[in-house]
């Protein structure tokens, strides 16, 4: 559930890091927290897909806020943002890449395998470039502010995706959508102020 982990990541920042942010920053991770959710609920028809739908997304929710204070930590504790970051993807990368040609191989030989990575590698470079610059900044604003608020700001990508589908692919921005996206920005401004 987007939004959920902003507040589970303030709990565990308290109890497990005794991070303390102010009362205003903390209603603001509380807004974003609540215009993200606003901005991701859906209607359903069955409510026992809803029910099992609601806890993989809480389960999701606490993974990302656990892996949010476990990274925030060890990036605090390396003194170096960028040597964090490096051995952590390279690790990710290896264990990717074995997972990878490991279920490859199970349908073609090594060589195989390799020639169809190889066919495809620059998708990977490219996300993977995204996804390295991007979790980059993250930590590192982790050593420089509460890791609580900035996965609060983390979560504000929903917002430009919004955006996005509001203006460019015209998705209608029914009250529900508008509100949540109001929450976001009104909490972005408590988290500033205070």
């Amino acid at each position: 559930m987007r939004g959920a982990a902003p507040l589970l990541t303030l709990l565990f920042g308290y109890v497990f890091l005794r991070e303390q942010v102010s009362d205003g920053v903390i209603a603001g991770i509380f807004l974003v927290s609540a215009g993200v959710i606003l901005l991701g609920l859906r209607k359903t028809t069955s409510s026992a897909h809803h029910l099992k739908a609601l806890l993989f997304a809480l389960g999701n929710a606490l993974v990302i806020a656990l892996y949010t204070i476990v990274d925030g930590h060890g990036v605090r504790l390396s003194n170096n943002a960028w040597s964090y970051v490096s051995l952590l993807m390279f690790s990710h990368g290896c264990v990717f890449l074995s997972l990878v040609l490991w279920q490859r191989h199970r349908q073609q030989s090594l060589p195989e395998s390799f020639s169809y990575i190889k066919s495809r590698l620059m998708y990977p470079l490219i996300g993977g470039t995204c996804i390295i610059g991007s979790y980059s900044i993250a930590l590192w604003a982790m050593t420089q502010a509460p890791i609580s608020l900035v996965a609060a700001v983390r979560e504000t990508s929903v917002l430009f995706a919004f955006l996005f589908g509001t203006l460019y692919l015209k998705e209608s921005p029914y009250p529900q959508r508008m509100i949540g996206a109001l929450g976001i920005c009104l909490g972005l401004v408590l988290i500033r102020i205070y």
